[in-house]
């Protein structure tokens, strides 16, 4: 009889380890949709071209705080009205022991424009400060920089972290033509 509870306590243990291990696995997390307008900041107009890149990742915590690690992009580019749209997304990662980052982290940019939400100038409009909500037309206004100095800042505030280059290609070369607009010559 002893035995056999052993073992009862034993499975229990074990099935409770198995559950705690598997459990905050990551496997599928739906996002989006997304959509809105973006507009320049001074004159309301809207911006046609602005590219709208959107990152997802799932995290990890450590002793040092939460780590994240990147899954996924979509991207959008603005339409003459400066719409865009970018339609529901199911992400899929089996990461152990990882959880689903619950908001994307946006970029929104166009050359000559103040990068969305890294640029100085811009005030946090959503919460978390580098994301924007699902299922909600939103309307995010960029800055029209003009000042050489301020276009060359905007530039550091433009490469997502730990998104792999070929999920950049977009981006990267928007950075080239406001590189070369600036005179800075190509990267390459």
């Amino acid at each position: 009889m002893q035995e056999k509870s052993i073992r009862w306590i034993y499975g229990t243990i074990m099935a409770a380890i198995l559950f705690n291990a598997v459990g905050p696995c990551t496997i599928t997390h739906k996002y989006g949709p997304y959509y809105g307008k973006v507009i320049e900041t001074q004159t309301g107009e809207p911006v046609e071209g602005a590219y709208v890149l959107l990152a997802f990742y799932t995290e990890m915590f450590t002793f040092g705080g939460f780590v994240g690690k990147f899954v996924e992009t979509r991207d959008a580019t603005t339409d003459k009205n400066g719409e865009f749209r970018i339609d529901a997304y199911r992400a899929w990662a089996f990461r152990f022991p990882h959880r689903w980052v619950k908001n994307c982290e946006v970029t929104i940019y166009k050359p000559g424009f103040g990068a969305f939400p890294n640029n100085a100038s811009l005030v946090p409009e959503y919460v978390p400060f580098y994301s924007i909500p699902t299922n909600k037309h939103i309307i995010v206004s960029l800055p029209k920089l003009v000042m050489y100095r301020d276009r060359l800042n905007n530039l550091h505030s433009l490469s997502p972290v730990g998104i792999p280059d070929d999920k950049l290609r977009y981006l990267d070369r928007l950075i080239e033509v406001e590189e070369k607009d600036l005179g800075l010559g190509s990267r390459n």
